[in-house]
């Protein structure tokens, strides 16, 4: 009898130990180019709980050949402290004629996917469209060719695509692997997959060309206000609304038929035939425009063209303007106003489960 409890007190210490050692694993998860504000954003996420993964901790990953200045982020480093961030600059050879294969770069995507349990792929300027095969319109702004590069050869390595059929992508070891792309992020998973983009969504599908049409329409995709008064310091971006398919949060969470949500987005450019793989889950409220995909198999590999880390959709200190003498606030507000379900708050806590 003694014996028996003494071995279910071991048993017990035994677990609790186990318990506490499970809960102080760092969970890793790969922040594709770190800007200050990927900084500023993931910090408030973490902090608010609205990403809730204990142990999280950010690898923020960068190429060497990039425009954007880390310094900066290290000296946001440095200042906050947080021990929730650490910055990997990553080196080595590789061109646009090497992005879909095995390059000078391969062990350093396997080396990273190895190590972590997911990964983010963050928003930014447009893609050459020689990486999808088409010419470039006169209205695509290609700012940081060497990031995309990059981005588009780390995606391919884990996700695979149309270009050589018989690559192993690294997911196919550790299908449930999460992958998120954030705008020019789900445009780089689809350009990874073989797919290919829309490079102005006014010219192209609304077939507008100057700022005050687009203006007319119901919905746009950015702040065209911004760019004919850029003296207002009015917000770059714009709240408007889609429409979600029941596939792209599954059984996680059943949202109401027919339904429409607000998300904030920036940008003129979109998915135009889908990547390998890809099943379009939501979209924009007229229908035209491909908001959310998800892999079909890879299920937890999944792309937004909106921005649902934008810390005002969550909090009312940060403060905007859309329109010309417009008074300041936040998104929070106008979606609470709209008495909808804050959608961006269901990705975030989406996110923390898939990773659990």
């Amino acid at each position: 009898m003694v014996r028996t409890l003494i071995l279910l007190l071991c048993l017990m210490v035994s677990m609790q130990v186990h318990s506490q050692e499970k809960t102080n694993e760092k969970v890793n998860i790969i922040l594709v180019h770190p800007t200050v504000f990927a900084l500023d954003a993931f910090d408030f996420l973490v902090s608010e709980k609205i990403i809730d993964v204990p142990g999280i901790h950010f690898i923020g990953v960068y190429y060497e050949k990039e425009i954007y200045d880390y310094s900066n982020s290290e000296k946001w480093l440095d200042k906050h402290n947080t021990g929730l961030f650490e910055l990997k600059k990553i080196e080595g050879k590789i061109s646009e004629s090497e992005i879909y294969k095995e390059n000078g770069l391969t062990e350093e995507f396997r080396s990273l996917f190895e190590k972590s349990s997911g990964i983010i792929f963050m928003g930014g300027d447009d893609i050459q469209p020689s990486l999808y095969g088409s010419k470039a319109l006169i209205n695509t702004e290609i700012e940081d060719p060497y990031r995309h590069i990059f981005e588009v050869s780390f995606l391919y390595h884990l996700v695979g695509g149309i270009q050589h059929h018989e690559f192993y992508p690294l997911i196919s070891s550790r299908p449930n692997y999460v992958c998120l792309g954030i705008c020019l992020g789900m445009q780089t998973m689809n350009v990874a997959a073989g797919g290919t983009l829309t490079q102005d969504i006014p010219l192209q599908i609304y077939e507008k060309k100057y700022m005050e049409d687009i203006l007319s329409l119901p919905e746009h995709h950015s702040n065209y206000y911004n760019r004919l008064y850029p003296s207002d310091s009015l917000s770059s971006g714009n709240l408007h609304k889609i429409k979600i398919s029941k596939e792209l949060f599954g059984n996680y969470i059943t949202l109401p038929a027919d339904s429409t949500f607000s998300i904030y987005s920036s940008h003129h450019q979109c998915v135009d035939k889908l990547g390998s793989g890809f099943v379009p889950v939501a979209w924009s409220e007229d229908g035209k425009i491909v908001e959310a995909m998800r892999h079909s198999t890879f299920p937890n590999v999944i792309g937004v063209q909106f921005h649902p880390e934008k810390i005002s959709l969550f909090s009312d200190k940060v403060k905007h303007r859309h329109y010309p003498k417009e008074p300041a606030g936040s998104y929070k507000a106008i979606i609470e106003n709209r008495q909808e379900r804050n959608v961006n708050k269901v990705i975030w806590s989406f996110f923390s489960f898939l990773l659990k």
